[in-house]
């Protein structure tokens, strides 16, 4: 339910933090008599069952347990699925699929069924994933009486407009080329335990806010429905006002000095004197966009809005509060 790494990053005897799994055992064995000092001290070699690879297998057998649990509940009820688009850490596209039904008690139940790995995101590969996935586990496509896609075609559409930009760009010599550059990627959702990917997803979000900006008008103009429309026109407001790029490239700066000590930080192995030295360099140069830097970023913030054309408030004009008392 915390959604805590399965695995340890070192599960070696020597290690101090042998990851969830293999603490768990340890825990058991201290409150188990019966199990004390057998599982993992005094058991064969190749019977401890704490691999790598045997982890991997528990894990494909609980969530097969709960994937056959889930589809017993459906039977033959209707029911709706929920499909979104998701990236893992090597930026390989994947699908998730959420069950939406009633249960036998009249409770509205919506479920995490499955990740699948897709090529892309278009309509015939989702169509055809979903389809192997629901026939699969005995589920019925004519009981499928809701489908909601969550903005994966959205990314698809996205990544259509970062390319035409892209080429854009490139042919007026204002982007580089060569090896790995300029690839095309989508936005980025920043992780919850990494401070490293904010920074990516910020800097995914610079790079493309010409696209992003794009799509979203296409979405205020041909959205689906009046609650995509008018959440496509919220965005789009937010994106294009100056304290938002203000906030944006501002986050971006910061991280972008502290991230050399989040890299460090997540080392397995750590050597206090370097992480001291980083901590202090991040500090004193924290200090310096504080202090001597200010003016060259509202530079970079007034560049940034004016080849977006983006307004740009009078910084000298008085500052008005919701009460609209001017004030200094």
């Amino acid at each position: 339910m915390q959604g805590c790494a399965f695995r340890g990053h070192d599960e070696s005897v020597n290690s101090t933090n042998r990851g969830n799994f293999i603490e768990m055992i340890k825990l058991k064995e201290k409150v188990n008599q019966e199990i004390a000092g057998i599982v993992l001290e005094n058991s064969p070699q190749n019977a401890k069952y704490t691999s790598p690879r045997i982890q991997k297998e528990l894990l494909n057998i609980l969530a097969n347990r709960v994937r056959a649990k889930i589809s017993e509940e459906v039977k033959d009820a209707k029911f709706c699925i929920l499909v979104e688009e998701a990236v893992d850490e090597s930026n390989k596209e994947q699908m998730a699929i959420i069950l939406r039904y009633v249960d036998y008690k009249g409770f509205v139940r919506e479920c995490f069924f499955q990740v699948v790995s897709v090529n892309d995101t278009n309509a015939s590969t989702l169509k055809k994933e979903i389809c192997n996935v629901l026939v699969r586990y005995d589920l019925s496509i004519e009981n499928l009486r809701g489908q909601g896609y969550d903005g994966a075609n959205n990314m698809r559409e996205l990544k259509s407009i970062r390319e035409g930009e892209i080429q854009e760009l490139t042919a007026l010599g204002e982007l580089e080329t060569g090896t790995k550059a300029n690839q095309i990627r989508t936005l980025q959702l920043p992780g919850a335990t990494r401070w490293s990917s904010h920074f990516t997803s910020i800097g995914r979000l610079i790079n493309m806010f010409g696209s992003t900006s794009t799509l979203l008008e296409n979405l205020i103009d041909k959205g689906l429905n009046s609650n995509i429309r008018g959440d496509a026109k919220g965005a789009y407001k937010d994106l294009r006002s100056f304290e938002f790029v203000f906030i944006l490239l501002l986050l971006h700066k910061v991280l972008g000095i502290s991230d050399m000590l989040c890299q460090a930080l997540q080392l397995k192995s750590q050597d206090i004197l370097n992480a001291m030295n980083l901590v202090s360099t991040t500090k004193m140069l924290h200090q310096k966009l504080r202090e001597s830097e200010w003016d060259t970023f509202l530079k970079i913030v007034v560049s940034f809005c004016e080849r977006y054309e983006i307004d740009i408030p009078d910084m000298n004009a008085r500052y008005m509060e919701g009460t609209k008392r001017s004030c200094q």
